[in-house]
């Protein structure tokens, strides 16, 4: 059983505790519960000395503050006796007497009261409403005596204005106006009395023409404030906040004296400096939160100062807001340079104001809208009803205003200003009147924002009334290029997306597509104009064929330089880059006329890729705002990001391929037609037209191989466009350019090789154990003739000999020498075969002939002088040995002819057909038989071993006419 625990409070002594009808157990349980006892009863004396210390800690403070307080009412109390001297009192109760005798000091003296008050209440307001932080102290300081400086009150008083924002400081003007109104109508009521009752006897000490000065003057400064006040409320209304940093901007500086409002802080730049050094220290929210209750605060200073009720104050916001939008989109660049001349740049940022004024026109929109809920239909009201609540005089932002010392003035001023309230309708306005005047400038501001928009980005010339009716010349506005219209997209609907979320009641939608609609049209007619440019490379191609002068148009430094002039400068002091552009301009052929369609040509490509690179830059823009205050639901996300990064940026691209495939189809057919001029002229000569299509092949190389980037990987039609380029006129100007090359070549070689009779390397015909004794190589007039073909190709241009040009000029080679070689063959008498050959009288007279006629062929190839003439008849031995001479030269010359010079000319049948018909001509008149010889042969015809001759001559030396190979 559990022992039983004894009551320690029946307990009074030791002995008790250790009796014999208590067991040990037990008397551990008391020995504990003493212990816990006295424990608690420590833990409760050490609280009641701790509190009773923090007592007399307490009263200890306040009795060296009664101390101090006694100090203080001594040292007042000293100073009181101090001026209560016999003279002080006697002066006192003088002057006093002097009141009470004189009654009608009473009503002078509150006249002079109010005309100090007046002129407190006009330096107070001018120093409220003043453009830069005032300066107190030195305002005052001419009204101290003999020259003391500010009191400690009046730096106090100094610093707290500074600290007051500028709605604050537009309420306390107001309120001072309203205050000087009524001491003008008070004084006025006054003068009045006091001219129909006129006391016998006027005191020497008041002198009324300097009060009523005085009164005069405090009205005509007062008018000119009140024009402050009411432009200054203007200012606050219009002002919006900047989109990155929250930074108030104003709507436009004014020249006159009411000044322009930068924020809370200044009026003109250097207070605009300050107040943006201050606002940046807080962020975006608290900024908008501060600029609202500023706002809240002119709308009141508005009412005070006209009487105007909450609709009243409402509408004349409307108004303000929408003369300020209207404002933001009429300056134009001139208008824009009188007002801002330090703003002004001649070239890039002379448009970006334009961003500048559509954003802001966009912030007063949306700033309108999320004000007007904001404020109504509660605080606005709430705010015009405290204004009323208490009397004028009463209110302690006005009695804390040092300048005005309405503690000494008040008791002098009449019962209608003491007493008087300011008469404000604050419950004219309810929620739904609210809400449709607010829809309703909605829907006009819209109209405006867009119309404003619009005209900022397109460039029209002003069609103003003032500008009508003057007849002036239009103004052209600068426009804004493709870079900056899609920057100010972005930022535009940035601004509308986020702060259109948080407007109630609107469907941010419908303008949002409306301000997509005025931004693709304009992009698009922007990228029509770009891409149209690209006329401007056949406008320079038509212009450079109107002025073509031979040997000056065409004329291009060579690539090894042809004299000294021509040389290429290999200093490298200055990079290798000079040097590699001037080798990679003459091996290409880049003259001057060249230089300039392909650089109008590359000038547009830029702009090309600028413009594409743009479309895809608007593909990968992402317009989901992360801001806290807004949740949009994900459909409203989605559909908004297809709208704006996938349907705008794939309608551009698709006007970009059809207006790419546009204006490359009319530059084909620009230059076509301006080809088709040249070669059906029949003044123009062939070596012109060669010349001609020589830079025209040049141009449209330097074309196609220089695509725009949005027509690399892409197969649309404007590709197809591109790739079609000069294809219809190309083998035209091939042939052109064959013509003019191949000319002197075959005229040469028909004039000096074909006239040729006898054959210089007959001594190495005779082979051992051969039959038929058959050329070996080519005559030198043949080699010669490749080789001057291979010179004239140099000339011409190493880079115009593609695969197509080369075929054309082998196809033109082929026809004119088997033209040539067969005219030859038929009008040449010792060519025809006789039944008789020509007697000889001996043999050293056959050899003298043919050491003259070898000498005679060297003479021609020398100094171009022509052999014997056609009536000269050859043996029959001399006329079969030229017959297979001429059988070899043209077996040789169709391999170096055939479409691919390493193949037979049997393997190319369609090249060389007419230099095949020559050649079995020629074969037939050799006295050849085409029958397999017994010996020495290896089983061939003479004419396989004279082709199979040919080919491996021409492979040996094929490599000697590399354009040819």
């Amino acid at each position: 059983m559990a022992v039983t625990e004894p009551d320690v409070g029946l307990l009074t002594s030791s002995a008790q505790i250790f009796a014999s009808n208590h067991t040990l157990p037990q008397i551990r349980a008391i020995h504990k519960s003493l212990h816990v006892q006295v424990d608690d009863k420590a833990t409760r004396l050490r609280t009641q000395v701790g509190g009773s210390y923090r007592e007399l800690l307490g009263t200890a403070e306040t009795i060296v503050q009664m101390r101090s307080d006694m100090e203080g009412a001594q040292t007042t109390l000293a100073g009181m006796g101090g001026r209560c001297g016999r003279a002080v009192v006697g002066g006192k109760v003088a002057a006093l007497a002097t009141f009470v005798e004189h009654d009608q000091e009473q009503s002078a003296l509150s006249l002079a009261a109010r005309a100090r008050l007046l002129e407190a209440c006009s330096r107070t307001a001018s120093r409220l409403l003043s453009r830069t932080n005032p300066d107190y102290s030195t305002q005052t300081s001419a009204k101290t005596s003999k020259g003391h400086t500010a009191s400690a009150r009046q730096q106090r008083q100094q610093h707290l204005l500074q600290q007051q924002s500028w709605g604050e400081r537009l309420v306390l003007a107001s309120k001072v106006l309203v205050l000087s109104r009524l001491l003008v109508s008070s004084i006025g009521d006054k003068a009045s009395a006091a001219n129909h009752t006129k006391p016998k006897q006027r005191p020497a000490t008041l002198e009324d023409a300097t009060v009523l000065a005085s009164i005069g003057a405090a009205k005509k400064t007062l008018g000119s404030l009140r024009r402050r006040l009411r432009d200054m409320i203007e200012v606050i209304e219009r002002s919006v906040l900047t989109e990155a940093s929250g930074k108030p901007e104003s709507a436009e500086d004014d020249e006159d004296d009411s000044g322009s409002l930068d924020g809370e802080r200044g009026l003109d730049n250097d207070d605009g400096n300050n107040l943006r050094e201050q606002r940046g220290r807080h962020g975006a929210q608290s900024t908008a939160a501060s600029a609202r209750d500023d706002l809240l605060r002119a709308l009141c200073a508005h009412s005070l100062a006209t009487t105007s009720g909450a609709r009243d104050v409402l509408w004349q916001l409307l108004h303000v807001r929408s003369q300020a939008m209207a404002l933001a989109f009429e300056l134009d660049d001139e208008e824009h340079q009188h007002r801002h001349p330090q703003e002004y740049q001649p070239e890039d940022c002379r448009a970006s104001w334009k961003s500048d004024n559509v954003l802001r026109g966009l912030a007063l929109y949306t700033k309108t809208l999320l004000d007007v809920q904001a404020l109504l239909p509660h605080r606005l009201p709430e705010a015009l009803l405290g204004l009323k609540r208490r009397a004028l005089l009463d209110d302690d932002a006005l009695r804390q205003v040092e300048g005005l010392h309405l503690d000494v003035y008040a008791r002098w001023c009449g019962e209608d200003v003491q007493y008087f309230k300011p008469y404000i309708r604050h419950d004219d306005l309810d929620a739904a009147q609210a809400r449709d005047m607010l829809s309703k400038w909605a829907e006009r501001g819209s109209e405006v924002l867009l119309a404003g928009l619009q005209r900022a980005l397109e460039q029209k010339p002003s069609t103003s009334a003032d500008t009508l009716h003057e007849q002036q010349p239009p103004v052209i506005r600068r426009h804004l290029d493709l870079n900056a219209i899609v920057d100010l997209r972005t930022r535009v609907l940035q601004l509308w997306i986020r702060d259109s979320s948080k407007a109630r009641g609107f469907d941010p939608t419908e303008l949002l597509d409306k301000m997509r609609a005025v931004f693709n049209e304009q992009m698009l007619q922007m990228l029509a104009t770009k891409v149209g440019k690209l006329r401007l490379v056949g406008s320079e191609v038509a212009a450079t064929l109107a002025s073509w002068q031979d040997g000056v148009t065409d004329q291009h430094a060579q690539l090894w330089g042809a004299d000294g002039s021509q040389a290429i400068d290999t200093d490298l002091s200055e990079g290798a880059v000079p040097f590699v552009r001037d080798v990679i301009s003459r091996l290409h052929g880049r003259s001057d006329a060249v230089a300039k369609a392909v650089a109008s040509y590359v000038t547009w490509r830029h702009v090309i890729d600028d413009v594409a690179a743009i479309v895809e830059q608007l593909r990968r823009q992402r317009w989901d705002i992360d801001i806290d205050d807004i949740v949009e639901d994900e459909d409203t996300i989605a559909q908004r990001q297809q709208l704006l990064s996938k349907d705008d940026p794939q309608t551009l691209h698709d006007r970009l391929e059809a207006a790419l495939e546009a204006a490359f189809q009319e530059l084909n057919t620009h230059i076509a037609a301006e080809w088709l001029t040249v070669s059906s002229s029949s003044t123009i000569s062939a070596t012109t037209k060669g010349n001609i299509a020589m830079y025209l092949v040049r141009v449209l190389r330097e074309i196609r191989s220089r695509r725009p980037a949005t027509t690399v990987a892409s197969a649309s039609s404007s590709s197809a466009a591109m790739s079609q380029l000069g294809l219809k006129i190309i083998p035209e100007l091939h042939a052109a350019i064959a013509q003019v090359v191949v000319a002197q070549p075959v005229e040469q070689f028909a004039s000096k090789v074909l006239t040729h009779k006898t054959v210089a390397s007959r001594p190495l015909w005779d082979v051992a154990g051969q039959d038929t004794a058959l050329p070996s190589s080519p005559s030198p007039g043949a080699f010669r003739f490749l080789r001057e073909l291979s010179i004239s190709m140099s000339d011409a241009g190493m880079d115009l000999w593609s695969a197509a040009a080369v075929a054309r000029l082998k196809r033109q080679v082929a026809e004119q020498l088997s033209e040539q070689w067969t005219k030859q063959l038929e009008t040449a008498g010792y060519l025809k075969e006789t039944s008789e050959a020509t007697p000889k009288t001996n043999g050293t007279q056959n050899a003298d002939t043919n050491g003259k006629n070898d000498t005679a062929e060297e003479g021609d190839g020398e100094n171009g002088h022509t052999s014997a003439p056609d009536s000269t008849t050859l043996t029959e031995d001399e006329r079969r040995d030229l017959l297979r001479q001429w059988l070899f030269d043209i077996a040789w010359l169709r391999c170096s002819l055939s479409a691919n010079s390493t193949t037979s000319a049997s393997e190319n049948t369609g090249e060389t057909k007419d230099m095949a018909e020559l050649e079995d001509v020629v074969f037939h008149r050799t006295g050849l038989v085409d029958e397999q010889e017994a010996n020495g042969g290896g089983g061939k015809t003479p004419r396989q071993r004279v082709t199979k001759t040919a080919q491996e001559y021409w492979k040996k030396t094929s490599l000697l006419f590399g354009l040819l190979a």
